[in-house]
């Protein structure tokens, strides 16, 4: 069973999202072990269970993990997700307690709450005191210095803002006076960008690389320079210090012969680390949004099916056995040389229909194009042995898994590659 770094959650080692959900929600596993957990892991565990019905779990889960939560669940790509904004403080208003309130407000940005201010308070101060609002609908936290506006039609997102002000105002005044000014002095395009950027450095400490990195880690590696690798032999630097995200590694069942390798290597936590670094980094370079659980758990199948990929590729290239050709390339090597057979096959395929009508495709041929020419290159569902032939045809999409599979897709291709 493999060992986690700090030892904390090793009896569940090797968990799944849903699984490791379960145990939550029994109380099998405690709020130490809790805080224990990547903040990544315990926001799929998030996903699987909905966020309405984790109110428990973030209430158990450290600051820090919850600011994590939510830097996962409000942003798409560099905006924010006002969607995800509004159901994260809907959630701290479900309980008659105010303690979900108070812990959002200590691990929210501070900038988020003012771009939300910004954009749907209203708020007019004077020196003196005055019993007149502004005009209707105005309020007064503070017997008339200082009067707000809500326009917001949505009646519960409403509520949420008004209970988020009042509640900042009773918790402490100057810092509400502080925040309230803040669209004064700063822009609300430049509130969500400096917001972004904290973003990226806390997601950066978490290992979950930037977009250059992430670019770096998704660059094809030819055949060529890994043959001249695999016969030079030596050790690949790739020790990865970031916690393995199981709920990642453990989605959908092994591929062989990547199962295989997995068995063979001593460090399984070397292992899991740089696979999870890999699965973070197609995220990043593939636009994948973290929220979005579907896309999400797409691209992680594509990591792994590319790496599969790679991995039989090295295998024709080399006499060497699965672990000398891990120790020589690492997975990050295994997964380049895998997306650069993708990609060179995406390019021969893009050439050879360049002067090819549409028209002149079968609605099968049109379903493998499409695949082949995506970003990331994916196979037609119906190339599957199980599927009949005469059924309709849907545009159903799979991660491409071996090199056989790329040659299925090309064979369906054949009257016009030649």
């Amino acid at each position: 069973m493999p060992q986690n770094k700090n030892n904390a959650i090793t009896p569940w080692s090797a968990l799944s999202g849903s699984r490791l959900a379960r145990m939550i929600h029994k109380a099998e596993i405690p709020e130490t072990v809790l805080r224990s957990l990547p903040a990544q892991t315990l926001y799929l565990v998030v996903k699987q269970n909905g966020l309405q019905s984790s109110s428990e779990i973030i209430e158990m889960a450290s600051l820090q993990q919850c600011r994590l939560l939510l830097d996962f669940d409000i942003w798409d790509k560099d905006s924010l997700r006002e969607e995800g904004f509004w159901e994260w403080l809907a959630l701290t208003d479900e309980e008659q307690s105010l303690r979900p309130l108070q812990k959002f407000l200590k691990y929210v940005d501070f900038k988020i709450v003012a771009f939300f201010i910004d954009k749907y308070v209203d708020i007019v101060t004077y020196d003196d005191q005055t019993e007149n609002p502004p005009a209707p609908g105005y309020y007064t936290p503070d017997k008339g210095h200082t009067w707000i506006q809500i326009r917001l039609e949505d009646s519960t997102n409403h509520y949420s803002m008004g209970r988020l002000l009042a509640m900042l105002f009773e918790t402490d005044a100057d810092l509400f006076y502080q925040i309230l000014s803040v669209p004064g002095v700063s822009t609300r395009s430049g509130l969500e960008e400096d917001a972004y950027q904290e973003k990226i450095k806390r997601l950066s400490a978490e290992g979950i690389p930037d977009d250059e990195y992430a670019f770096e880690l998704n660059s094809p590696l030819d055949e060529k320079s890994a043959a001249s690798i695999l016969e030079k032999g030596g050790v690949n630097a790739n020790v990865i210090d970031i916690m393995p995200i199981e709920p990642l590694i453990y989605h959908n069942g092994p591929l062989e012969p990547l199962a295989s390798l997995a068995l063979k290597i001593e460090s399984r936590d070397d292992f899991n680390s740089e696979l999870t670094l890999l699965m973070n980094a197609a995220i990043i370079r593939w636009k994948v949004q973290f929220h979005e659980k579907e896309a999400l758990e797409g691209i992680v199948n594509k990591v792994k099916g590319t790496l599969n990929i790679g991995i039989e590729i090295a295998q024709s290239l080399s006499h060497r056995d699965l672990k000398e050709i891990y120790t020589s390339l690492g997975l990050k090597g295994l997964y380049r040389l895998g997306l650069g057979k993708l990609m060179q096959v995406q390019k021969e395929v893009k050439k050879s229909l360049a002067t090819v009508a549409e028209q002149d495709l079968s609605s099968e041929q049109m379903l493998i194009k499409d695949g082949f020419l995506c970003p990331f290159p994916q196979r037609p569902a119906f190339l599957k042995p199980e599927v009949q032939t005469d059924e309709k045809l849907a545009p159903d999409f799979e991660p491409f898994e071996h090199l056989h599979e790329i040659d299925s897709a090309l064979n369906g291709l054949s009257q016009h590659l030649r």
